[in-house]
């Protein structure tokens, strides 16, 4: 499906037309305001956005550092989804191994970044769960945040990609702007537009990223059975005709466990050689604030 983004700006919808597709060179392009004209902009304009998401963080492991070299190698960004539970108890040394990440992200600026993936990877944690315990949690994965990585987390990545309504009002409440699980914005599926200013959109509800595609097929065999590079590849391929932002998940553990590294350099280059942005989850809500994204009818602006 079609992916439009609408905004208003100065009193006006902004629609982004043009058939450019970019290759990393500032164009300009013609934004039409019903009513009023047409504006030209200055951007970047791509055939799609990949977000790359690697989900089940316990530790600087080596799973997790193979996999996070991937991307560092290949100047990709990553959102690492944490699981600030199984974090605790997997750890002897936890300043020490907060420290390991912390320093991860310090020397890697732009590439690696970190989320919430729950408090303790249950599937079912926030979606049947009641609102005390929601935010029980929540608590305590905000004394998480701050303790181990000296921030509070803005993007939540849903075990399971499960969340409930209760949930999802819970998490706007306490300050996230992007939610990673099950389901994506009307917004993102041309079912609505954004009339409004961007910035109050954000702080009435986060942005919903749901996730396009899993490397893993099935987890209930031994070993794990991983989806064919072709399916992986096809997903990418559909979602540049639907010109939707795409999702790509990633487990590091059954990546490193199941000798898929290849596999997933070859995804990176496969997408590579289309002209594409790759950006972080908290980035596209940056973006998205800013009002530095917008849909055109092939690809995807990024304003100066």
């Amino acid at each position: 499906m079609v992916l439009l983004i609408v905004c208003l700006i100065v009193g006006g919808l902004f629609w982004a037309n043009g058939d450019q597709l970019g290759d990393g060179e500032p164009k300009t392009v013609s934004v039409n305001v019903p009513g009023e004209g047409s504006e030209e902009v200055k951007g970047e304009v791509y055939e799609s956005i990949v977000v790359f998401r690697n989900d089940d963080i316990t530790g600087a492991s080596k799973s997790f550092l193979e996999v996070n070299d991937v991307f560092v190698d290949n100047d990709v960004p990553v959102t690492h989804g944490v699981i600030p539970k199984s974090f605790n108890e997997s750890n002897e040394d936890l300043e020490a191994e907060c420290q390991k990440l912390q320093e991860l992200k310090s020397e890697n600026p732009g590439v690696v970044h970190f989320s919430v993936h729950g408090w303790n990877h249950n599937g079912l944690e926030f979606k049947h769960a009641e609102w005390n315990e929601i935010n029980d949690k929540l608590e305590k994965i905000e004394g998480f945040g701050q303790e181990c990585l000296d921030k509070e987390f803005e993007v939540f990545v849903a075990p399971h990609n499960s969340m409930s309504s209760e949930g999802r009002i819970l998490l706007n409440e306490s300050g996230y702007n992007v939610i990673s699980a099950d389901r994506k914005m009307s917004w993102q599926t041309a079912d609505s537009k954004i009339t409004g200013n961007r910035t109050e959109f954000l702080q009435e509800r986060p942005l919903e990223l749901g996730q396009s595609s899993m490397m893993v097929d099935r987890w209930d065999t031994d070993p794990v059975t991983f989806r064919n590079i072709s399916d992986l590849e096809q997903d990418f391929n559909e979602s540049i005709e639907d010109n939707e932002i795409f999702v790509q998940t990633v487990h590091h553990s059954a990546v490193h466990d199941n000798n898929k590294i290849r596999e997933l350099e070859a995804l990176i280059d496969y997408m590579g050689e289309r002209d594409v942005y790759f950006a972080s989850l908290g980035e596209i809500a940056s973006l998205f604030e800013e009002d530095k994204i917008r849909r055109v009818d092939k690809g995807w602006l990024l304003i100066e």
